[in-house]
C-alpha cells in the first residue's frame, strides 16, 4: 500500500471550507489481465491527463492505494486505467462520496456496483411516503406540463394517477416505482416526458442499469422484427443479420408491444417507440436493456430463437446475460473503436456522378469543442466548386439537439425564399411557487418566471413572446447556397430539432424527403426548457418539459404522427446480412436514372 498525501493552501487554492478525506482504493483485477494499474480523477492529487499507480503488494490480484484529499468538493469523479487504457468506456464515470471519517472504498475493473435483489428490496416505502411522491408528482404535472390533456382528459388522467399508487403499493420498492411511473408517463404521449436514465440518482443505477441482466448483443429493426447486428458473447451462432423470433419464450412482437407501454412518444406515433428500443452499441443506456428485465423478471441468461431470412434455417441457442460495461467491453474487443467523437459523426463526401452525401447523426452542438458552421461552411464551398448537380442530406440516425443548425443547412438550399409563420409557443403558469422548488431544478431562470414574457392569454394559456418562442421569418437564398437538387433522409428517430427541419423541408420545393416517417408529431412538441423532478422518498427523477410548441400550417395539423417522406424508402433482412445501405443505395439509383 503506498500512502499519497497532499497539503493545500486554506486560502488560496482549495479554499476556506476545505476538509481533509482520507480514502483507501482497491479494486479487483482478478477478471483482468493486469499490467499496470492507476487512476485518475477530478481532484487533486489525481488528474485526469496523469495516471497515479495502485499496486498488488501480496499478489491478490486486488490492487490498491490510500490518497488524502484536502477539497471543499463534495464528490470525486474517477475512472480506473491499466496500461493506458481507460476502464468503463461508454459510461459515466465512478462517484465516490467524501465521508469525515476514513473510508475503504472496493470496486470490480471495469464493472460497475449493483444492489442484490435483497438489497432492492430493503429500499422500500411506506403507504404514505408513496401516496406523498404520487402526490408532488400530480401537482407539479398538471401545474408545469403545457400539453399535460392534449390526449388523455383530466378525468381519464386522475384514474391512470390512482391506479399507479394502487400499482406500486402492491410492491412498493425502487424497481416498481421506476417502472410503474414509466408507465403512467408514457399515457401523456410526449417524448420528453420520462424517467430519463441519464438524470437518475445512484439507487436506479445500483438496482436497475448496472445489472447483469442485460443482452450481449445489439440488433436493429424492420417494423416489429429483430435482426442481429453485434455480437458480444462467446455464442458464434449468433451473425449479422439472423431474425430474433423469440426471446425466453416470448415472440418478439409481442415483446415489443409490451415494453412500448413504458416508451414516450409524442402523440400515437408508435415507429418512434420501436424506435427507442433498439440496442446500440454507442448507446450509454439502452432502454431495451432498463425495462425487459422490469417486465419480463431479470434473466441469468436469454433463449434465442433464431432465423435466417434467406435459407429459411431456424436454429435455438442461448447466451448469458451480461451487464452493459461487459457488452460494451466485448464488443470493443470485437470489433474495435465503438463510441466515437462527436465531430466523427459528421461526414461529406462526393459520390461518382456528381452526388453530394452530408451525415449528421446529432445537431446537439452546445458545449461541443467541435466548429460545426466552418465545417458546414466548407462543404457548401465543395459543393458549389466541384461538379455537384444532387446533394444529399442524411439525418435518419439524429434525435435533434440545436435548431439552428437545421437552419443554417436549409436557407442554404431553398432556391426563392420560404416564409414560416412563428412558432406558436404557450406555457401553462406564470409563475413556480415556492413549494415546488424543493423538488424541482432546471438551468436557468427564465422558466420560474414568466410575468412579462408573454403576449397574451388565452384558454388558460399564455402564450409567449417571440423572445422566447420562435420568431416568424422569411428565409432568403443563400448567396453561397446550392442550386441543385437536395434530398433529406428521414426516420422514426427524428425528433424534436430534426423533426421540424423535416417539417419546414416538406415546404421547400427543391427538396425531396426520402426514407421513413419521422418521430415527432406534427400535432406539436413539447420541449424547450426542462424541469427535473426529484420525488422526495423514491428520489426518481421526472422530466417534464415548459413549453408547447406548434407550426400553425394547416399542413401540418391534418394527422397524428410524424413528417411523411415523398420517396418511401426502407431496408429488408438480407440488406442486414449483406451490410448494405439500400436506403442510400436506392436513392442513389434513383438519382443516377
Amino acid at each position: 500500500m503506498r500512502p499519497y498525501y497532499f497539503i493545500a493552501l486554506c486560502f488560496f487554492l482549495v479554499g476556506c471550507n476545505a476538509q481533509k478525506y482520507e480514502i483507501t482504493f482497491k479494486v479487483d483485477m482478478t477478471h483482468e489481465e493486469a499490467g499496470q494499474v492507476g487512476i485518475v480523477g477530478n481532484i487533486s492529487p489525481l488528474s485526469e491527463s496523469s495516471v497515479l499507480p495502485l499496486d498488488d503488494v501480496d499478489g491478490d490480484g486486488i490492487y490498491e492505494t490510500s490518497i488524502t484529499f484536502n477539497t471543499s468538493k463534495k464528490n470525486l469523479k474517477f475512472r480506473f486505467v491499466n496500461n493506458d487504457n481507460k476502464e468503463l468506456k461508454g459510461s459515466d464515470d465512478r462517484i465516490l462520496w467524501f465521508k469525515p471519517q476514513p473510508m475503504t472504498a472496493e470496486y470490480v475493473y471495469n464493472e460497475f456496483q449493483y444492489y442484490s435483489q435483497d438489497e432492492i428490496n430493503k429500499l422500500r416505502y411506506t403507504k404514505m411516503q408513496v401516496h406523498e411522491d404520487i402526490g408532488v408528482l400530480q401537482e407539479t404535472l398538471q401545474y408545469i406540463h403545457p400539453n399535460i390533456y392534449k390526449y388523455i382528459d383530466s378525468v381519464a388522467l386522475q384514474k391512470e394517477f390512482f391506479v399507479l399508487e394502487r400499482r406500486i403499493n402492491q410492491k412498493p420498492n425502487i424497481t416498481t416505482v421506476y417502472k410503474e411511473v414509466s408507465r403512467f408517463l408514457s399515457k401523456i404521449k410526449c417524448s420528453h416526458t420520462f424517467t430519463n436514465p441519464w438524470n437518475q440518482g445512484p439507487d436506479i443505477e445500483k438496482a436497475l442499469f448496472y445489472q447483469p441482466d442485460k443482452v450481449p448483443f445489439t440488433f436493429r429493426r424492420i417494423g416489429k422484427r429483430l435482426f442481429l447486428d453485434k455480437n458480444g458473447s462467446d455464442n458464434e451462432q449468433l451473425k449479422r443479420g439472423w431474425e430474433i423470433q423469440s426471446i425466453n419464450g416470448t415472440k418478439v412482437s409481442a415483446v415489443l408491444d409490451s415494453l412500448a407501454h413504458y416508451i414516450t412518444s409524442d402523440g400515437n406515433n408508435y415507429e418512434k417507440k420501436l424506435e427507442r428500443l433498439v440496442v446500440l452499441e454507442e448507446d450509454k443506456f439502452s432502454l431495451f436493456d432498463i425495462f425487459y428485465p422490469l417486465e419480463f423478471g431479470s434473466p441469468e441468461q436469454f433463449e434465442l430463437t433464431l432465423l435466417h431470412p434467406v435459407s429459411g434455417d431456424r436454429i435455438s441457442t442461448q447466451v448469458k446475460a451480461v451487464s452493459k460495461t461487459y457488452r460494451t467491453k466485448k464488443l470493443l474487443e470485437k470489433y474495435g473503436q465503438v463510441n466515437v467523437d462527436f465531430a466523427d459523426g459528421w461526414t461529406f463526401k462526393i459520390l461518382e456522378g456528381g452526388i453530394g452525401v452530408l451525415y449528421i447523426n446529432s445537431f446537439a452542438v452546445q458545449g461541443k469543442d467541435f466548429d460545426w458552421q466552418d465545417f458546414l461552411d466548407n462543404v457548401f464551398v465543395q459543393l458549389n466548386t466541384t461538379n455537384v448537380n444532387s446533394f444529399i442530406i442524411d439525418v435518419r440516425d439524429n434525435e435533434g439537439g440545436q435548431g439552428e443548425v437545421a437552419e443554417y443547412i436549409l436557407e442554404r438550399v431553398i432556391q426563392k425564399p420560404l416564409s414560416i409563420p412563428a412558432m406558436q409557443a404557450s406555457v401553462r403558469y406564470l409563475t413556480i411557487p415556492d413549494t415546488f422548488k424543493e423538488h424541482i431544478s432546471t438551468w436557468s431562470k427564465i422558466p420560474y418566471n414568466f410575468k412579462g414574457k408573454y403576449e397574451y392569454e388565452e384558454n388558460g394559456r399564455y402564450f409567449l413572446k417571440d423572445k422566447y418562442s420562435v420568431k416568424a421569418r422569411t428565409y432568403k437564398p443563400h448567396k453561397d447556397g446550392f442550386k441543385g437538387k437536395v434530398y433529406l433522409i428521414t426516420g422514426p428517430q427524428n425528433s424534436s430539432a430534426t423533426h421540424l427541419m423535416a417539417s419546414y423541408a416538406s415546404l421547400i420545393d427543391e427538396v425531396t424527403l426520402v426514407g421513413r416517417e419521422t418521430g415527432g408529431n406534427v400535432q406539436g412538441l413539447n420541449a424547450s426548457f426542462i424541469f427535473f423532478l426529484r420525488l422526495p422518498n423514491s428520489r426518481v427523477e421526472i422530466d417534464i418539459p415548459v413549453i408547447g410548441m406548434q407550426v400553425p400550417l394547416e399542413e401540418f395539423t391534418q394527422r397524428d404522427g410524424g413528417i411523411l417522406p415523398d420517396i418511401p424508402l426502407t431496408h429488408v433482412p438480407e440488406d442486414f446480412i449483406a451490410e448494405r445501405d439500400a436506403v442510400l443505395e436506392e436513392l442513389l439509383e434513383t438519382i443516377r436514372e
